[in-house]
């Protein structure tokens, strides 16, 4: 029987968030924070104002002690 790898998608996201892409000066980070207050602020996206405000009120998602997570069995890679 193949054993089970826990991987966390999460971690690898905010791992990957820390990176500066090609071509540019800023992290994928910063560049994400930036268009999400672009269109709050500046695009005025009502949906994305109420997304900040309660985010910053109350964290979503699960607790930081337990990352989403799957188990893996086997991935095959194409050649």
């Amino acid at each position: 029987m193949a054993q089970q790898q826990t991987i966390s998608i999460t971690e690898e996201i905010k791992k990957k968030l820390h990176e500066i892409p090609e071509g540019q000066q800023k992290t994928y980070l910063e560049l994400l924070v930036n268009r999400i207050i672009k269109q709050a602020v500046v695009d005025g996206n009502e949906e994305m104002i109420m997304m900040i405000w309660s985010y910053l009120d109350t964290p979503p998602g699960p607790d930081e002690n337990h990352p989403l997570a799957a188990s893996v069995v086997k991935i095959d890679v194409l050649p």
